[in-house]
């Protein structure tokens, strides 16, 4: 794991973040978070001037994907103990900045509050989040069975990577929606 005396580029801070953080040092992946965020900001401003969508996005929209970009990567150091970035931290930025501009999410729209009969109870469920890109329509799937049903070819390994890896299956995304009422 690459570390660095006198970083010079941020690429190098955030590799020496990244190794402290390795190194058992909690308050640096806060700096590292920090930084992977201004990066994200600075990068959406520059795309924004060659491209009109990003351009017509508000101060605060453009602060709020630069803060997802960075809050994924910080995400993945904390679910996989294992995750560490080898080749460029910023260029793993970019990439997931990208996503976060172009690929829409309609999570937060198909969310349905609803009273509990039981308001005791606690329960879990999930649901298949099928959006097509081209139209942006977004299709709700009660369990693997009724999602299968509608894409036949969609195999497990597939569908584990469009989750997992955010990859596109022909022109849909596929999340995994969580429910805890």
């Amino acid at each position: 794991m690459p570390y660095y005396e006198e970083p010079q580029t941020d690429d190098q801070r955030l590799f020496n973040f990244q190794k402290k953080y390795k190194d058992g040092d909690a308050a640096a992946l806060l700096e590292m978070y920090e930084l992977l965020k201004r990066i994200a900001y600075k990068t959406i401003n520059s795309l924004s001037m060659s491209n009109k969508y990003i351009g017509r996005l508000t101060a605060e929209e453009r602060r709020q994907k630069a803060h997802d970009a960075a809050t994924y990567i910080i995400e993945q150091y904390l679910k996989r103990p294992d995750f560490t970035i080898k080749d460029s931290i910023t260029g793993y930025l970019f990439s997931r900045t990208r996503k976060e501009l172009f690929y829409t999410r309609k999570c937060d729209t198909m969310l349905v509050y609803m009273d509990i009969p039981n308001k005791g109870a606690i329960y879990t469920q999930y649901k298949f989040v099928v959006t097509d890109v081209k139209t942006h329509a977004a299709i709700t799937y009660e369990n693997l069975q009724a999602l299968r049903g509608e894409f036949p070819k969609l195999r497990l390994d597939k569908l584990r990577q469009c989750i997992n890896a955010g990859e596109m299956y022909k022109h849909y995304q596929i999340t995994l929606l969580e429910i805890e009422a």
